[in-house]
């Protein structure tokens, strides 16, 4: 539907379309589809174009809860199920795919939130009972450990547009921006109020500006 046009029908459903639709994302489409190999299949496609954008293959057949894809769908993250004593306490098990890779790029077992930088090349992640980290998604190395309150257990972190600049918050005195570069990681506390919550938080387009919203 464009605005003030009359809305068109782009296609049925019919071989183009294989698998369950699960999410739609303007040009793109993904599906989900299992194949008999025990594996599934993600699959991005430009419904405008009729064309396959991107197939990422996740390592078992299981349900998809929730999939990050990077800016140019090279990668993305998927959410997938874990153990029920892991999932009473909120750990998920992930995956990070690269497009027409046959195996994962990096499994991160059992975390209770992971954030996807938008160029794919990073990620922060946090395990039940621990402390949210910073990650290099090509080579698997830890860049960064986030400090968290003691009287929290979940973070919440943002990367900015260009990657490279991430927000994450444990707790009134456990906000931080992390900067990477070749040198390393470069890290500026942030100030909050004791008792003073986040409930959320967004970059600037230009990334030089970070709103948070608390209760």
């Amino acid at each position: 539907v464009e605005a003030g046009a009359v809305p068109r029908k782009i296609y049925d459903k019919g071989p183009f379309l294989s698998g369950n639709l699960i999410r739609v994302d303007p040009p793109c489409i993904v599906t989900l589809d299992y194949s008999e190999q025990g594996t599934s299949m993600l699959r991005a496609l430009n419904f405008e174009e009729r064309s396959v954008v991107a197939d990422y293959k996740v390592s078992t057949r299981a349900q998809v809860y929730e999939e990050q894809f990077s800016r140019s769908m090279r990668r993305c993250a998927v959410m997938l199920p874990g153990s029920n004593e892991t999932q009473r306490h909120g750990g998920y098990n992930w995956e990070i795919l690269d497009a027409g890779a046959a195996e994962p790029v990096l499994k991160i077992p059992v975390a209770l939130a992971l954030v996807l930088s938008p160029d794919g090349e990073y990620l922060v992640t946090q395990a039940i009972d621990d402390h949210a980290v910073l990650i290099h998604v090509s080579t698997g190395q830890t860049l960064y450990e986030f400090p968290l309150d003691k009287e929290k257990d979940w973070t919440y972190a943002v990367f900015a547009a260009d990657s490279r600049t991430v927000a994450v918050y444990g707790g009134f005195d456990a906000y931080e921006v992390v900067r990477i570069s070749e040198e390393g990681c470069t890290e500026t506390p942030l100030e909050f109020r004791i008792g003073t919550w986040l409930s959320s938080q967004c970059f600037s387009p230009d990334g030089t500006r970070l709103l948070s919203a608390t209760r």
